[in-house]
């Protein structure tokens, strides 16, 4: 049960010295808004002599911290929006499409411009056009044995080794299926290995001689080249080469490269498992300086591959895909830590069969506090034969359980490099076809602990994960009233320290609708994070919007308004237990203007200044919350500025004082037959040894309705209820507490009867005398009756419902059927067949006087009589209280029929 609890005086918490301390924290500003006061840089990218078709502008203020970015610059005209009040460095990159000299291909180059400087005012524009005077490179590959399907040239230009700045060019070129009007057809038209495109002007230089460029604290600079081609389905990376590029000229570089093909074929046969849906054949050699892969597609029922492949030494293994991934996530087996070693040479043919009987790890992924439906969980895990990033293997599920199918050997599970929990909130936006907001975790202490063995045919089991996360929602807005719209958010979060740490990346989007205020949610691990904010502004540009560091505990609930204090609740932490009714509620506040009021629990407490010399704006706060409820409690924080934005951090503290269950001492209610839509009022009187508890009552009205809520309060129970057809009723009370303990008690019997016809009613008890139960001579009491009797219109049968209940003596008698029904005077007598605590067959009878329908008057009377008989008619008695017993309590009614 959820409550808020009253709250104390912040001087009754500073005055509990003996028993609590409320601590003034000091906690550095870090900002908090996540309002773009923007400035705009706009201009040209400018490739003499070339066209540019589109590009990137990216800026970065100096220091690092605010960014913005043109992802589209269109025509080669950019308008990058940022943050204002700072120099920034742009970083740009021109796209140089060329392919119309040759349409059968596709051939496009990315031009790492030249970086400029520049400072951005608030609301100031700035023109600045990014240029650079290119070299050019022709580079040349001839290969022997088979014809080009694509190439991507890269050229890497290091200039500043003292910020790690670096100009990339590449240029990507594609075969392409065309039309053969001669053969009718479509036939490929392979590339023949040349090129030309312009690059970056820059030299190598060679500080120290020793003929490594890359070593820049010796003062290395340098321009390299290197390309990945794919011939004959191999992907070929040609060693790099060093080189010079002056403004204008060009510089020639070539490659020979001979793939005359031997051949592996074989099979990739699963033990214990249903046939694979997919697999990828993969390998690895190195020729000389040249790396070159292989990487194969095979679709279900097929598990023999073929490849034409060069002479060389190859490492192949095969990664398998188990499940349809369009209609189940992905379940990986990757054999990347055993590959098999294949010599083949010229115009060989080699055969490598794979003969895989996997293993298994299962386990849970448990995640506690505040967070949203999770969508997918992927976890990787990694041999440790190989130690290698990326995964050996992987799998994705879309509960909170998983399965690891892997091979026999040492693993790694969880964090190593990844493991991810996918969240949705909104659907309006899709990110690499995941939902709205992610963790990613890297664990480097999964890297130095104990590893899972796991057998061929076996599963280990209970291998779990926990996770304590908490929901953060920032709001946005452009200063003046802009729009924006697809606001994202990022949060880096450590815990622990190296070699042990864990690194959280989280991550998560709003909508995609243009808006002068939007929001975005993002599931974040407790800790400390380091909060980004960005969003699309309106004239496209991606913007920064600020970044700052926010406590978070699992569980929290935070929105961050725009402008508003950062708030950190320091005590009491994330479902922390206390042991009575009172929680100390503590933390401090800030903000850029001034901290107006804190609120917990609605009720405003009293702000102390720090006198932090690093921010004069902070306060602290400290109060006590009584009244807590049994189990969880929402604490609600509230701190608001002078323009009235706000911070709300919502927290979850546990009661765990110890609680005792309810007691009903009685019900009263109607004693006396009522009429068919006689309002009936019962009235239930308990007690609770917690005499501050609060409680709750339930009424069960016996007719087969859904019970119905009642009142409850100092002790007194109270319900009302209309019967809508005659019978003899059960009225259930339960009291519950606030613990949800609960307590419950009978009521015997509510006689309900319609008034339209002739018929016998009677409800109330007797004192049952001793003898009345053949088996239990000595047993006496009181013992509660109800009933009903009459003929409907037409009926040869009566019908009707009776109830007796002696409880001393165990006998609860329920009749299924009447036989006969006889009224004279002030007596009815009636016969029929019921039950004995729900067994048997047993005839009963009962003569009931009225006893106002007497000449002279006088008391209510009831017999009952219930019995067995054998086949030769032998009567065993149940029970028989002798006589026309008086009644005690109640009464009998005999209705005469309208």
């Amino acid at each position: 049960m959820r409550g808020t609890g009253k709250i104390s005086s912040i001087f009754v918490c500073l005055l509990m010295v003996a028993m609590v301390f409320c601590v003034a924290v000091n906690a550095a500003a870090d900002g908090g808004t996540v309002i773009l006061h923007p400035g705009y840089i706009e201009g040209n990218l400018i490739v003499p002599g070339e066209t540019v078709d589109d590009g990137t502008v990216w800026a970065v203020s100096i220091p690092p911290g605010y960014e913005g970015w043109d992802y589209d610059a269109v025509n080669g005209e950019y308008n990058v929006t940022v943050e204002g009040g700072y120099d920034y460095r742009l970083r740009p990159t021109a796209t140089i499409n060329d392919n119309t000299e040759m349409p059968y291909y596709h051939s496009f180059t990315d031009l790492r411009l030249n970086t400029q400087n520049t400072y951005v005012g608030v609301g100031d524009t700035v023109n600045l056009d990014l240029s650079i005077d290119p070299g050019y490179i022709a580079p040349t590959i001839n290969v022997i044995g088979g014809g080009i399907q694509y190439i991507v040239w890269y050229a890497n230009c290091n200039y500043d080794s003292t910020v790690q700045w670096w100009y990339r060019t590449a240029k990507y070129e594609y075969g392409h299926d065309v039309w053969d009007p001669d053969l009718g057809e479509y036939v490929f038209h392979y590339l023949d290995g040349s090129t030309f495109f312009p690059a970056m002007p820059w030299n190598s230089y060679d500080a120290n001689g020793d003929g490594d460029y890359l070593d820049q604290g010796e003062g290395d600079t340098y321009l390299s080249i290197y390309a990945v081609i794919r011939v004959n389905d191999i992907a070929y990376q040609l060693e790099e080469q060093y080189l010079n590029v002056n403004a204008g000229e060009t510089t020639y570089v070539n490659w020979e490269l001979d793939v005359t093909p031997g051949t592996i074929s074989g099979s990739v046969n699963i033990i214990g498992e249903p046939d694979p849906y997919s697999y990828w054949l993969r390998g690895y050699a190195d020729i000389g300086e040249t790396h070159i892969t292989i990487s194969d597609y095979y679709y279900p029922g097929n598990q023999d591959y073929f490849a034409e492949v060069p002479a060389a030494t190859w490492n192949l293994y095969p990664e398998i895909i188990f499940f349809d991934p369009s209609i189940d996530r992905d379940d990986w087996l990757n054999l990347r830590s055993i590959p098999a070693t294949v010599e083949v040479g010229p115009g060989e043919e080699v055969v490598q069969n794979f003969n895989i009987e996997p293993g298994y790890i299962t386990g849970t992924i448990d995640l506690w506090g505040a967070y949203p439906y999770l969508d997918k969980a992927q976890i990787d895990a990694d041999n440790i034969a190989t130690g290698q990033w990326p995964q050996d293997a992987r799998t994705n599920t879309q509960s909170n359980d998983y399965r690891l199918t892997l091979y026999e050997g040492d693993w790694r599970v969880g964090g190593v490099p990844y493991m991810y929990l996918y969240f949705d909130y909104d659907l309006t936006y899709k990110h690499s076809n995941y939902d709205t907001s992610y963790i990613r975790l890297t664990d480097y202490g999964k890297r130095y602990s104990d590893p899972i063995h796991v057998t061929a045919g076996q599963t280990v089991t209970d291998v779990d994960f926990s996770f304590g996360t908490a929901m953060l929602t920032l709001n946005y807005e452009v200063e003046g009233g802009g729009e924006l719209s697809r606001p994202e958010i990022y949060s880096l979060c450590y815990e622990g320290t190296l070699p042990n740490q864990k690194y959280y990346y989280s991550r998560g989007w709003g909508s995609t609708e243009i808006t002068t205020l939007g929001e975005a949610t993002i599931t974040v691990p407790g800790g400390n994070n380091h909060v980004h904010a960005y969003a699309y502004v309106e004239d496209g540009s991606f913007a920064k919007f600020g970044e700052f560091y926010i406590d978070v505990e699992p569980g929290d609930i935070i929105i961050h308004d725009i402008g508003a204090p950062i708030l950190d609740v320091t005590h009491p932490l994330g479902y922390e237990h206390v042991p009575g009714r009172t929680v100390l509620v503590e933390g401090t506040a800030t903000d850029d203007s001034e901290v107006a009021s804190v609120t917990v629990n609605g009720v405003e407490v009293e702000l102390i200044p720090t006198n932090n010399p690093e921010d004069p704006n902070e306060v602290s706060f400290c109060i006590i919350v009584e009244g807590l409820d049994y189990g969880e409690n929402t604490i609600t924080v509230v701190a608001t500025d002078t323009y009235d934005k706000t911070t709300t951090v919502e927290r979850i503290v546990i009661s765990d004082l110890q609680n005792s269950p309810p007691v009903i001492d009685s019900i009263s209610g109607p004693v006396a037959p009522e009429a068919v839509g006689t309002l009936i009022q019962m009235t239930g009187y308990y007690s609770d040894p917690d005499l501050d508890d609060t409680h709750t009552s339930s009424w069960d009205w016996g007719d087969g309705s859904d019970p119905i809520p009642g009142t409850a309060a100092d002790g007194v129970a109270s319900g009302t209820y209309i019967y809508g057809s005659p019978g003899v009723y059960t009225v259930t009370l339960t009291i519950t507490d606030e613990a949800g303990e609960t307590a419950t008690m009978d009521y015997q019997y509510v006689v309900i009867y319609d008034p339209t016809g002739g018929f016998v009613t009677g409800g109330g008890w007797i004192d049952s005398p001793e003898g009345s139960m053949p088996e239990f001579p000595e047993v006496s009491g009181k013992a509660n009756f109800g009933f009903v009797s009459k003929y409907k219109k037409g009926a040869e049968l009566p019908t009707g419902n009776t109830q007796f209940q002696f409880k001393v003596g165990d006998l609860n008698f329920h009749s299924d059927s009447y036989e006969w029904l006889i009224i004279a005077g002030a007596k009815a007598m009636f016969k029929g067949m019921g039950t004995v605590n729900g067994e048997g067959e047993f005839n009963f009878m009962i003569t009931a006087t009225d006893g106002d329908l007497q000449e002279e008057g006088g008391p209510d009377k009831f017999r009952i009589r219930i019995w067995t008989e054998d086949a030769a008619g032998n009567e065993y008695v149940k029970y028989d209280n002798g006589a026309d017993s008086e009644l005690g309590g109640g009464s009998i009614k005999i209705h005469k029929g309208n």
